[in-house]
């Protein structure tokens, strides 16, 4: 910590309110290169995460300036498509990869890789900071890689090295770090020189999502929660307008949230999982016999609350079916039901309150906020609901980067670009077949 005497004395020296910002927050300086004079010319995007914002939340609670920028720029009334499940960890790199759970390998918050015989657990920096847990590019990895500096705020996967490469700037997890000082940070890593200034950054509240789970969407201090962070998104909107800079600023969340419905299911008492490895509700058969005998006992003891399949036969628009880490049989909820594999694992109480993690093809809750606005997005233009693997190809589009295949596809956002250029062949999907089964019964 400073005192007052060396702060008195670091003013007249730096005189800018990027050097006193970096002075306050822990922040982590990677060496990699100064932006390439080409990328020094682009404009910039800032994309903000607000985890746990229901889509229905600015009209249902009020926020003002996140419903702004509906009328400045591009949005999605009905609502924004998290990947399955509609997790924290998998959902945050789904955005920044483009890429489904199954695809860049987080296919829960915590789950075991049969493979390398680990566990991962997003809490334990042992292996959120370990890059090998995780396939695809993250946008910071893409802009790293051809010339044009990064910088996080608390993005989930953001503390890896992924695709060799780390954000120019970011930071350990700290939620406890004081809100408005994520805004200075943002503002102070704009306020850099050209070639070290970040041209993609990203931003991250856990806010709405912390009240959802411990009071419920319905409650009072989700509502208090929501005027909170918009409130914080309005800072930075005044920031940015500030900075004359051509900034376009998108805020999004990873999933909504639902009312919780009774106790937690064991799902020990519909087969013996006894000696079999589990992770929350992931269940890790040792081999086919074991598979086969699991998904038995569990048809022959059918529940509503719960689906059960073998891992090559889950319905296909779930993009859930190829990845050993997501075990084998498979249970997927048909409501805001919580499943545990036995008693005394999480979640360990029986709570009216709000989870996630559902699919949002049969539950609208899960459903997100997406609002977009600066300089590159036409103003008022509402978009139809579509897959937040789709935000990847946007930003790329925007920044001007080059992308390998992904499983997101630009045509579902491109229209609400200004002076949209022609779709270039790496903002396609990874196939045309995976393109017309990404959002069933939606046009682009």
């Amino acid at each position: 910590m400073f005192g007052i005497k060396r702060l008195r004395i670091l003013i007249p020296i730096c005189c800018t309110f990027a050097a006193l910002a970096q002075q306050i927050t822990p922040v982590i300086e990677v060496p990699n290169p100064p932006n390439t004079p080409t990328q020094q010319a682009k404009h910039y995007v800032i994309l903000v995460s607000l985890d746990g914002f229901r889509y229905d939340y600015p009209t249902k609670y009020g926020a003002p300036h996140i419903q702004s920028m509906a009328t400045t720029g591009a949005s999605v009334p009905d609502g924004m498509l998290p990947s399955y499940p509609s997790l924290t960890f998998p959902n945050h790199l789904s955005i920044v990869t483009g890429l489904y759970p199954e695809h860049h390998g987080i296919v829960a918050n915590s789950f075991y890789d049969p493979t390398r015989n680990e566990t991962y657990v997003y809490t334990q920096p042992k292996t959120n900071g370990d890059g090998t847990w995780y396939s695809g590019i993250p946008l910071w990895s893409l802009a790293e890689q051809q010339g044009m500096r990064s910088a996080c705020f608390f993005w989930p996967g953001s503390e890896a090295e992924i695709a060799g490469k780390r954000p120019s700037y970011y930071l350990k997890f700290d939620n406890k770090l004081d809100d408005k000082k994520r805004v200075e940070q943002v503002l102070a890593w704009l306020a850099l020189p050209p070639d070290q200034r970040p041209h993609f950054i990203t931003l991250y509240y856990a806010n709405v999502d912390h009240e959802g789970h411990e009071h419920g969407p319905d409650s009072e201090e989700v509502r208090a929660a929501v005027h909170h962070v918009d409130d914080m998104i309005g800072d930075l909107q005044s920031g940015i307008a500030a900075s004359k800079l051509p900034v376009d600023l998108i805020v999004v969340a990873d999933h909504g949230m639902a009312t919780l419905k009774g106790d937690p299911i064991d799902l020990s008492t519909f087969a013996d999982l006894s000696g079999v490895h589990t992770e929350g509700s992931l269940i890790y058969a040792k081999d086919e016999t074991q598979a086969a005998k699991i998904y038995a006992e569990f048809k022959s003891h059918p529940d509503p609350r719960f689906s059960v399949y073998r891992r090559t036969d889950v319905p296909k628009n779930l993009h859930f079916d190829s990845n050993p880490r997501e075990g084998d049989p498979i249970v997927v909820p048909n409501g805001p039901y919580s499943l545990r594999t036995k008693p005394g694992t999480a979640p360990t109480t029986s709570t009216p309150h709000g989870n996630h993690g559902f699919d949002p093809l049969t539950m609208p809750e899960m459903k997100a906020i997406f609002f977009a606005s600066g300089p590159d997005i036409k103003p008022d233009i509402q978009l139809p609901t579509f897959r937040n693997v789709n935000i990847y190809p946007f930003i790329a589009q925007l920044l001007g980067l080059s992308t390998a295949p992904v499983d997101g596809d630009l045509r579902w956002m491109g229209r609400a670009i200004a002076a949209f250029a022609p779709i270039s062949r790496s903002a396609n999907p990874r196939n045309t077949a995976e393109s017309k089964r990404a959002a069933p019964n939606l046009k682009p």
